[in-house]
């Protein structure tokens, strides 16, 4: 996929995990006709990029019209950058406890392999949306899915999965998880 189509499935990531399109149309599906629920906007929001580089960047000037506030965390310097669009950097620390979306957008290495373990995954808010559509792998999907279970996690919000194509149906099914394929 390009950057672009990456940035741009994020961005409908963000959207959707933050309007509860999964679990109103799952209940809409079952037949249940929930009161109208809009979910929280984009616009205001804290939004955290894990990697900043190509796609990270497109993200950060696609999010531009929603006045979101933007940070960022990187191995590698971006204050250039960060300074022309308004990112503010931030330590990996700081990301997971003011992220109230947090996209990852990180090469698979072996540093970065299982990075969003249990231990990480508890450090983020509770009404966080998180969205991976770097590479499987880097979340523990079942640590995901017991955050999604114990409404741990507002949302889930990808495109990669540890096993490809992905085979986790209880994880697929939740109705705070939005999947599509890679």
């Amino acid at each position: 996929m390009k950057r672009g189509a990456v940035a741009e499935l994020a961005l409908g990531f963000m959207l959707s995990g933050l309007r509860w399109v999964m679990p109103l149309n799952v209940a809409m599906r079952a037949g249940e006709r929930p009161a109208l629920r809009n979910g929280r906007f984009l616009t205001g929001r804290v939004v955290g990029i894990h990697g900043c580089g190509n796609i990270g960047k497109e993200v950060v000037r696609l999010l531009q019209p929603f006045g979101c506030q933007i940070i960022a965390c990187d191995i590698k310097d971006y204050s250039d950058f960060y300074k022309q669009w308004n990112v503010t950097p931030v330590s990996f620390d700081e990301l997971l406890a003011r992220s109230e979306v947090l996209t990852l957008h990180l090469p698979k290495t072996k540093s970065t392999i299982g990075l969003y373990s249990r231990e990480v995954l508890s450090k983020l808010r509770s009404d966080c949306v998180l969205i991976n559509t770097c590479r499987g792998g880097i979340v523990d999907e079942d640590a995901l899915l017991e955050r999604l279970d114990g409404s741990k996690l507002a949302a889930a919000c990808f495109d990669v999965f540890a096993i490809e194509p992905a085979q986790n149906d209880h994880l697929l099914r939740h109705p705070h998880m939005l999947a599509t394929p890679h």
